[in-house]
């Protein structure tokens, strides 16, 4: 059991010894109760509440039974109704919503008139589904502009909202010139705009009486609204519509499919919904359905009767847009300055699409966590997530490292809406520094993970990336000025997080991480995965244990400690900035590093484990018998040919034998061990290539290996950007180090410029899932970076 406080020994209370799994909470800091914070706290400050709140609870013991309790949230950095439209669904082509809870949730389907079959309703994004998509300018924020080339239109869906909680959407749709016969019937596409509430106790929709198309509601929380199509052809439109009492959202594509009938009409062959017998005054769900020519365009406001001004149409509507793509350009610009560095305009035009694509994509989600504790899942929330995510088709929703490095890029265009990111992910804490490595919120999040992946273990940690990004934010003294109270509440749950990773994640010494949540019983893997490392099968050692340590989680570690040393001097105290500095020294010790992580042999730094240098997959089959006859069962399974031992997986080079350079760890006067860190760097054989730094060297036994019969290779091999923009960063660091000979610094000026080429000159050539603008967006990041 840990000292009481007012025994507490000279050593930070932070970076104490993992407590006892019995022990019982601590008291408090001595004299907590008294001085200025006593009297701050009767007089009831709700800032300083909440951070000595946050500060309180930083010293109570790791339980296993408060695995549900929340921490108390950070002060919003700004003061925000909630009630602002954005394009906060991130999966849909074409979504709007606001923060609330509560919100009415606007969305757009369509699809071809088909010949035949079933129609293919686009709604949800999807990868091959269309040609492709993306916003060209957006900010997050206020407006933006998307085209979606799909395979027989062309739709452009320009949006803008206002202060008083309205919209104007404007989505106009062209026939592909191809796709156009002389003599042939005029295309027709039928588009479906509906609004949807998640509950009827959250308000009422129902369906105008009237020659206009228009859907009309009220919530609590914007009073009666309704929302308005103006269709350009509408002459030459067919429109119906459906009104359902409740529905489940991540289903409706089905609810709308069940309503829809063929029928016979003027312009031919056509798909109209059909409310049939069921007769529906109010409902959670009204959809306008426009069946129209291809060529044809629509205007959508969504206004409320306690608004002072409608929303603008028309030439007003452009005038707006117009006005807020010249305020992005302007912002783009003084953010990143590339108008200076010679981009070619294509290279211009795909930066700003990098960025746009990054703010288009934020969503939020309302909702709590599945989580496993005691051999069973339960509920972990409520929570509200305001997020990034990596990919609007496969990754919809929050990933926590994919988190850090996203905000990288949204701060430097708008710190106040990145602040509002991160304070909401830190408000995902529980009481003992755990935060959900994947935030699954919803119905429509949930609809699109495995079921295995679901439930969160709060055992399994990530990295945490976002110290890069509190280390970037912070040294902006009038930003920090103005939004002081909110970081000072970050600093305290910033502290908390780093004493779960670095109790919870500790390994055998105690300059030593562990990984947890490797499986060390399967023979389905080749390696067995480190999801929580972020780079999932990349090859560690090969015989999971207790034994082992991870060097990139030191590495994370000491990054995270020089920046909370920093940031303890503004918001804590001298002697918990020592501290940190202490733990720091520590993690960063060189001597200690090569003793730990370096491999003589390979010349190179690595993990350290239980491992074997020979292993396979291998064929299995067995007869099974059945009704009619025996048949033949196969599988595959890992065989290991040579018993594994306590060794440096050393068979393994690539990111995280980089990762002490990513954290510059390595002092700049040992130039031997430098030198062959950029030999593997720069050598073809291993991690070069002309388009950015492998994450496997070729070299290597798991070079493009499959993990198991159906996972095939993910960071064996492939080029990933936010390791590659690190390593940028970290090279450009060191050509500026007074400690490198010349040819060492000529050696680090010139790998930095190749890589940079490499990696700008291959925008939009991408090999995984379209659109991944999340990290990836980082080659703005990239271009932004001043040459050498």
């Amino acid at each position: 059991m840990p000292a009481p406080a007012a025994k507490a020994s000279n050593r930070p209370r932070l970076l104490q010894q993992r407590p006892d799994k019995h022990a019982q909470q601590g008291g408090g800091r001595k004299g907590f109760f008294s001085g200025p914070f006593f009297y701050l706290f009767v007089l009831g400050a709700p800032i300083v509440l909440a951070c000595l709140s946050l500060k309180f609870l930083a010293d109570v013991p790791m339980r296993g039974s408060d695995v549900e309790v929340l921490l108390p949230p950070i002060p919003a950095p700004v003061n925000d109704s909630g009630l602002t439209w954005g394009t906060l669904r991130a999966q849909h082509y074409f979504g709007l919503r606001t923060r609330h809870p509560h919100s009415p949730l606007f969305g757009m389907m369509w699809f071809d008139q088909p010949q035949g079959g079933h129609p293919n309703i686009r709604h949800w994004c999807h990868d091959k589904e269309v040609n492709s998509y993306g916003w060209t300018q957006a900010d997050g924020r206020s407006f933006g502009r998307q085209t979606i080339n799909d395979t027989t239109v062309l739709l452009q869906t320009d949006w803008v909202n206002t202060k008083e909680s309205t919209f104007t959407a404007r989505v106009t749709s062209k026939p592909h010139k191809a796709k156009k016969q002389n003599g042939a019937a005029a295309p027709r596409v039928n588009f479906y705009f509906y609004l949807a509430l998640e509950s009827p106790a959250h308000g009422r929709l129902w369906l105008q009486e009237s020659k206009e198309i228009a859907i009309e509601g009220r919530t609590e929380e914007l009073g009666e609204f309704v929302l308005k199509i103006e269709s350009a052809k509408r002459e030459e439109a067919i429109v119906t519509d459906l009104l359902l009492p409740r529905v489940n959202l991540a289903r409706l594509n089905d609810h709308v499919l069940e309503k829809m009938r063929v029928s016979q009409t003027q312009h031919g062959i056509a798909y109209v919904l059909a409310q049939g017998e069921q007769k529906v005054t109010e409902g959670t769900f009204a959809v306008m359905a426009i069946n129209a020519p291809a060529e044809t365009s629509f205007e959508i406001t969504f206004s409320r009767a306690a608004a002072h001004q409608p929303p603008p149409t028309g030439a007003a509507f452009d005038g707006i847009l117009t006005k807020r793509v010249e305020q992005f350009e302007q912002r783009f610009e003084r953010a990143f300055a590339l108008a200076e560095k010679n981009y070619s305009p294509s290279e211009s035009a795909m930066a700003r699409v990098a960025l746009s694509n990054m703010l288009g994509s934020i969503g939020v989600w309302h909702g709590s966590n599945k989580v496993k504790q005691f051999g069973g899942i339960v509920p972990y929330g409520p929570h509200t997530l305001l997020s990034a995510v990596p990919s609007r088709p496969f990754f919809p929703r929050g990933f926590l490292w994919d988190e850090g490095f996203h905000q990288l890029l949204i701060s430097r265009f708008d710190p106040v809406l990145s602040l509002e990111c991160v304070t909401s992910w830190l408000n995902t804490m529980n009481v003992n520094g755990w935060i959900p490595r994947e935030m699954i919120l919803s119905a429509e999040a949930e609809a699109k993970v495995p079921a295995e992946y679901v439930a969160q273990d709060p055992s399994v940690a990530n990295p945490p990336s976002l110290f890069y990004l509190l280390d970037t934010v912070t040294r902006d003294s009038m930003f920090v000025n103005q939004h002081r109270a909110t970081f000072s509440a970050i600093y305290f749950k910033a502290a908390k997080w780093y004493q779960w990773l670095i109790t919870s994640q500790a390994g055998r010494y105690s300059d030593s991480l562990r990984w947890r949540g490797r499986n060390g019983t399967t023979k389905a893997e080749l390696n067995p995965k480190t999801l929580a490392s972020g780079l999932d099968d990349f090859p560690r050692a090969s015989h999971p244990s207790d034994k082992e340590y991870h060097l990139d989680l030191r590495c994370w570690m000491a990054v995270a400690s020089r920046v909370l040393a920093r940031l303890a001097e503004t918001f804590s105290t001298a002697d918990e900035a020592e501290s940190y500095r202490r733990k720091y020294t520590e993690l960063s010790d060189f001597g200690n590093l090569v003793q730990r992580h370096w491999t003589e042999e390979g010349k190179q730094f690595a993990d350290f484990g239980l491992h074997s240098l020979n292993v396979r997959l291998v064929q299995r089959e067995k007869l099974v018998q059945g009704h009619h006859g025996n048949t033949k069962e196969t599988w595959m399974e890992r065989a290991v040919d040579e018993p594994p031992k306590e060794r440096h997986v050393s068979d393994a080079m690539g990111y995280v034998g980089l990762f002490p350079l990513i954290a510059h760890i390595v002092p700049a006067t040992e130039h031997a061990k430098l030198r062959a860190i950029l030999g593997h760097l720069n050598d073809p054989e291993e991690l070069w290539t002309p388009f950015g730094i492998r994450s496997l060297s070729t070299l290597s036994p798991y070079y493009q290996a499959r993990n198991t019969e159906h996972d095939p290779p993910y960071w064996r091999g492939s080029i990933w950007m936010p390791i590659n923009y690190l390593l940028l960063r970290s090279l450009g660091e060191y050509a500026a180090e007074p400690g490198l000979d010349a040819a060492l610094r000529e050696e680090f000026v010139g790998t930095h410029r190749r890589l940079k080429k490499a990696l700008v000159g291959n925008l939009a050539k991408g090999k995984g899932t379209h659109p991944m603008t999340g990290w990836t967006s980082l080659v703005l990041m990239v271009m932004s970076e001043d040459d050498l």
